[in-house]
């Protein structure tokens, strides 16, 4: 997520210096076409240039399976990405963010 696709975190992006953070999001795909009816997206960017990873799932999975997908994933990307940040303290900021989307 960042403030072009996901309006209204940029602020705490900002505060730690981060120019994205990877989110989990979960949306339809018919026909190789994405639908996403999670959220109104009024500046019409779409997160669709910006997936880096993309798994199906089964309405099932959309708790446990995907918070444990999204946790790993986010480890990883810490690993790969030589960050300073510890995995709580990116769970921290992602949550941060997403209050933000709230105000």
């Amino acid at each position: 997520m960042n403030e072009a696709n996901t309006k209204g975190v940029e602020n705490v992006l900002k505060e730690y210096s981060l120019k994205y953070l990877p989110e989990a999001h979960t949306y339809l795909k018919v026909n190789g076409t994405i639908l996403d009816i999670t959220r109104n997206t009024i500046s019409g960017v779409s997160f669709e240039n910006t997936i880096l990873f993309e798994t199906e799932i089964q309405p099932e999975e959309i708790g446990t399976f995907k918070i444990k997908t999204h946790k790993d994933y986010l480890k990883q990307w810490l690993l790969n990405n030589n960050s300073n940040y510890s995995f709580n303290e990116i769970w921290n900021i992602r949550e941060l963010c997403i209050l933000a989307l709230t105000e």
